[in-house]
């Protein structure tokens, strides 16, 4: 007589989500673009205030409070100027429908890919190459539309992947080069597989 045992179920991954600012009034606007600023390095020529700057813009823009023509006029604008300056010049291809939290930190540019719909939480670090894709998986076609959610203090190594409808608790690390495709725990660490010494002759 053979007993079979229960499948062990995983806890859920505590992700805490983003803290909103104000999106009714420009004051609120301001307001969030000089608390980006106060987190990153002094001077007006770290990237990442720029970029930070444009894609508050983006988000006070596409709110439901704005007028018709001023809604539509400064949507042009954010287009343009994310598309020429913030992804061409400074490597930063985000899209105002991704949610980053208060006291996120971008260590250095270039390469860094957020996808639309992917969630970042507060006070993260997150250094270059950094990619939040989605990944199309056949069978569950509806997680390719479920970008990856990022919780609270975590800190994404340079050139990892999150990909898929994937949760990274809060607290989290992940390594430099890993390919995260899985949820991880908070608190935890992904580290990819190490170097190897070669001996050439």
């Amino acid at each position: 007589m053979t007993t079979e045992q229960a499948p062990r179920r995983t806890p859920p991954v505590v992700v805490t989500p983003p803290t909103g600012w104000d999106l009714s009034t420009w004051q609120g606007l301001v307001d969030i673009v000089r608390e980006d600023m106060a987190s990153h390095a002094r001077g007006w020529l770290v990237p990442a205030k720029h970029m930070l700057a444009v894609h508050r813009f983006g988000e006070w823009v596409h709110a439901p409070q704005r007028g018709l023509l001023g809604g539509r006029l400064g949507r042009i604008a954010y287009k343009l100027v994310n598309a020429a300056y913030v992804r061409n010049v400074l490597g930063f291809e985000v899209s105002h429908d991704t949610a980053i939290g208060r006291h996120v930190v971008f260590v250095h540019q270039n390469g860094v890919v957020l996808q639309p719909g992917a969630v970042i939480g507060d006070d993260c670090m997150i250094y270059h190459g950094v990619t939040l894709g989605r990944r199309w998986e056949p069978d569950h076609a509806e997680a390719y539309y479920q970008p990856p959610r990022i919780g609270r203090g975590v800190h994404l190594g340079v050139g990892c992947v999150v990909i898929g409808a994937v949760s990274v608790g809060d607290g989290a690390k992940v390594g430099p080069n890993a390919v995260v495709v899985t949820d991880v725990p908070e608190g935890g660490s992904v580290v990819s597989p190490p170097a190897r010494s070669l001996r050439l002759r």
